[in-house]
């Protein structure tokens, strides 16, 4: 079956990383290609210093769904993340040129921009989504709701050792003594997670990750388990400990706090380039080796 072509895109959302001067210039580079096409542009976030001459209007976040098609982020990953709530709870889909570093979610090379965004306009883009998981904090009576769309993370603030219980489900798995757990997307898999030794996962498969930092059971594995799965991390023993998501928002948590994580129902939207394909991103990103030749 023939899917249909997608619409061009003549309205967008700028949303930049403030302090990179990376971004002052690759962010004159797309102006004048939107400009080219007769694109209508907004601020989502305020104008970064250098690009003062650019007179867009400051779009209210209540206003994207009905005045944007497209956010394109300007920066890194952190930046992107920082906007993917905002698109969530929007519906707006979102593209990320990096400026950053190794930059998975911005997946457009600033170099690219010239050949990349022109095709994006004219509607030469495929959609997806990523989760969003949530979590809630749980000291007592107080709760406190989190988001995220990389990690949610359990971690030591004074570099004492942890006692945790995980369960999922209900059901409980282990009582581990380590320096923290991290509880990741599909996305997520590609961050903290996969430096903490886990593996990486393909963003059509929809699951969770749980990742223990150097546990001291030396049969400590990472787990993937469905994105249906209810955790339950309960901390048994530490001081000065914190819940952070995507390693920004921040809950400190004492002896006996629950954090209860699950898939959200609310999902990032995404666009990607016709000829963007994830194993060519993980090798770029990664610098795994080329093909061989055969002898």
């Amino acid at each position: 079956m023939v899917q249909p072509p997608n619409k061009p895109i003549n309205k967008v959302a700028l949303a930049l990383r403030a302090d990179n001067p990376l971004v002052v210039e690759a962010t004159k580079d797309l102006i004048r290609l939107l400009r080219e096409h007769n694109t209508e542009i907004f601020y989502l976030s305020p104008p970064v210093p250098g690009l003062e001459s650019y007179d867009f209007p400051q779009i209210e976040e209540k206003h994207l769904a009905t005045s944007c098609q497209v956010i394109l982020v300007v920066g890194g990953d952190g930046t992107f993340i920082r906007h993917s709530i905002v698109a969530a709870k929007a519906g707006i889909p979102m593209l990320g040129i990096n400026c950053g570093r190794v930059g998975f979610l911005t997946e457009v090379a600033r170099t690219d921009i010239g050949t990349i965004i022109p095709d994006i306009l004219q509607g030469r883009y495929f959609s997806s989504t990523k989760t969003l998981m949530s979590g809630k904090v749980c000291q007592g009576e107080t709760i406190t709701e989190l988001l995220s769309v990389n990690d949610l993370v359990v971690q030591s603030l004074n570099g004492r050792v942890l006692e945790i219980n995980l369960s999922v489900d209900g059901k409980f798995v282990y009582c581990e003594r380590t320096d923290g757990i991290i509880v990741a997307t599909s996305a997520g898999s590609s961050a903290y997670a996969l430096s903490a030794g886990g593996p990486l996962i393909v963003p059509e498969v929809d699951a969770l990750e749980v990742v223990n930092i150097s546990p001291t059971t030396l049969t400590s594995r990472p787990l993937v388990l469905p994105s249906s799965a209810r955790i339950t991390i309960e901390l048994v023993l530490g001081d000065e400990v914190a819940v952070y998501a995507d390693g920004g928002d921040r809950v400190n948590i004492s002896r006996g706090s629950k954090v209860q994580i699950e898939k959200d129902a609310l999902s990032v939207p995404l666009i990607h380039h016709e000829s963007y394909e994830i194993f060519s991103a993980y090798s770029s990103k990664l610098g795994w080796h080329s093909q061989g030749s055969r002898s």
